[in-house]
Parts: C-alpha cells; structure tokens; sequence
C-alpha cells in the first residue's frame, strides 16, 4: 500500500464497521491520527514511535519487542534480523532507542540492496525513499550488518546473476557508504561479516581453515567492488572447481596499449 493511500483505507476499514483496526504508522503518523480522529468509537491500535491519542489511538513498541525478545529468551548472537527495511522510514528518535537495544541483544542484520531498493518506495511519490535500512548507522553503533541477495530469479526480481559483488556496489551506492573504511565495511558485509554471523567454523586465510574460498582479479576490496572483479579461482577444502580468465579488453586503437583492465594503476 502507498503511504498516500494510507488514511483512505483505514477509513475503509472504518466504514466497512471494523471494531478494532491494527496496523503500523510508521511514516503516516498524521494520517492514521487523522483517520482515527474521525472515527472515536473505533479502537486502532498502530505499532508507533508516538505517544497514544485519546480516546481511540493506541500504541505499542512493536519493533523494540524484537530485541527484547532475543535477551529474554537467551538468544543473544543467535537472532538475525533480514531486511528491516521499515527502519528506513521510523523517525530518528524512535531509531534511536531502537540501535542500542539491538546492540545490547546482540541481534545481527542482513540488509538485501537489490530487492530493497527495487520493491520498498515504489509507490511513492517524489521525494522517492531508499528502501534499504540505515546500515551506516547500525555500523557506527556497533551492530553486525551483512548484504544478502534476497530473490535472485522471481517474479519480484527478476536480475540477479547470484554476485555478491554486484550486491555490495549496489548497497555501497543505495547507502551512500564512499568512504574508504565504508567501502572496504562493504566488502566485509558479502565475506567476513556473514560468516561471523553464521558461526562459520574453518573460515578464513589461515592454517587449519578449510581452503574455502574465492581468489578475485582485484588489488583490494574496493578494486574488487569497483570492478565487480572477475572471479579466477574458486576452491571448496582446498580443491579448485571453477577457473576464469582475467577480464581484458583488447583495443585496436593507434598510439594505445592492445589491452586494457581497467585497474587503476599500481
């Protein structure tokens, strides 16, 4: 449903002879106030950063329930939360309760670039939401946040090759994350990141680890991200089981190099 389309529905509800209408107000706090306001022998209870509005308009925390949820049943580092696009849209204050308490329970995230950026806003009008959650932000407050390739072939979104990279340049760019210790959070959110959060046993480049892993045409992650670097070698315990070629394009182009690879110079 539109955000713009959001009072006239709940005054649908309302009409059709609903006693109890529940839902979320996030972003349409004014209209769902306005709907309720209109209606004071109908209860609506809304998940809500505000404060209940007499004598109909009640409120619960639905989204700090979550991490107080993981601590009380002893969950800690074992609750992950996918996509929380919804944050995107909270107000900075209600977020601002919300971080610490996800620190705090030791909930992990995993933000999905590709599919948030391509579904969440698409009925709005203009200024256009991002869609993805506040990733730099869960960052800076210390929380484990990993990028996913959500939908890689549905009806929902109907591109996607499976590229880890191709989903961390997507998420550099939707959460404008350019800084070279931001870029290189990013790298670690398609390798390092999601590991740690699934307790992966033997991972790394390291003795004793699996020999698990992917050797990239790249100098370092962000060339790696910027290039959406070829894949040369992959290994599973040790063992290679893909080969590709490094990616050159040959020029034909007089007084200039035969190839080019589109590497910044060493």
């Amino acid at each position: 449903m539109a955000n713009a389309d959001y009072e006239r529905v709940l005054r649908q509800y309302a009409e059709a002879g609903h006693q109890l209408i529940v839902g979320e107000s996030f972003a349409v706090e004014a209209a769902a106030r306005k709907a309720a306001k209109s209606y004071p022998k109908i209860s609506f209870l809304m998940g809500s950063s505000g404060k209940p509005q007499a004598p109909n308009f009640s409120v619960f925390d639905n989204y700090i329930q979550e991490p107080d949820h993981a601590q009380r049943l002893g969950l800690q580092g074992r609750v992950t939360g996918s996509h929380l696009t919804s944050m995107h849209s909270m107000d900075n204050y209600y977020v601002s309760k919300l971080l610490p308490l996800i620190k705090e329970a030791g909930v992990s995230v995993v933000a999905n670039p590709l599919i948030n950026i391509t579904i969440q806003g698409r009925h709005d009008t203009y200024p256009k939401r991002r869609g993805m959650t506040r990733v730099p932000e869960m960052l800076a407050a210390g929380i484990a946040v990993a990028f996913g390739h959500d939908c890689v072939m549905d009806p929902w979104y109907s591109l996607g090759s499976g590229d880890m990279l191709e989903v961390a340049h997507m998420g550099l760019h939707v959460a404008q994350m350019t800084g070279q210790e931001a870029m290189a959070a990013c790298f670690a959110a398609v390798t390092e990141t999601p590991a740690r959060i699934l307790g992966l046993d033997g991972y790394g480049i390291a003795p004793g680890c699996h020999a698990d892993l992917v050797v990239l045409d790249a100098r370092n992650p962000i060339e790696a991200i910027r290039l959406r670097a070829q894949r040369l070698l992959v290994m599973r315990r040790g063992q290679v089981i893909a080969r590709s070629a490094p990616a050159h394009s040959r020029l034909t182009i007089a007084g200039r190099p035969p190839a080019v690879d589109f590497r910044l110079s060493a």
